[in-house]
């Protein structure tokens, strides 16, 4: 079982992979005049995840008070937020790939002007099927993610 620092590090790191993916399709929505139907889905998605990592990065420190001992196991049980570590690690990998995906190739030789240039020579950059599919990855992921945290607010 994995202990309350290591999944609030998780929350972290899947967080910051939320607001990368969300920073890139901005920069998209801003750059290309005829955006994807897949744009707007993708950051709604994004945002609704972001919204649960944050519920659960509130609940982290009741859950290391409980694995210190200086609240009754019976106030909160932890084993739901510690069970979270395999599917954080899956949703920050979904992520990472997503942002690779949607990033020029050599994106990194592009600051400001440059990269909105290159975005806008750009179309969206996967196909519908694929967008499809990481949607509903991404959903399943935040569902379980949500379960837990339900269970936990409970």
């Amino acid at each position: 079982m994995a202990d309350p620092l290591s999944i609030s590090v998780s929350v972290l790191a899947v967080l910051g992979a939320v607001q990368r993916v969300v920073s890139v399709c901005k920069s998209y929505s801003s750059a290309i005049n005829n955006a994807s139907w897949a744009l707007p889905r993708v950051v709604a998605e994004a945002r609704v995840l972001h919204d649960v990592l944050e519920d659960l990065e509130d609940l982290e420190p009741l859950a290391s008070e409980v694995e210190a001992g200086s609240v009754d196991q019976t106030a909160s049980s932890h084993s739901s937020l510690c069970s979270l570590e395999s599917p954080l690690s899956m949703c920050l990998a979904e992520l990472q790939a997503l942002e690779k995906d949607l990033l020029p190739r050599n994106w990194k030789i592009f600051d400001g002007p440059k990269m909105r240039a290159a975005l806008q020579s750009m179309t969206w950059p996967l196909k519908e099927t694929d967008t499809r599919r990481r949607l509903n990855d991404l959903q399943r992921l935040r569902g379980i993610l949500s379960l837990a945290l339900d269970k936990e607010q409970a």
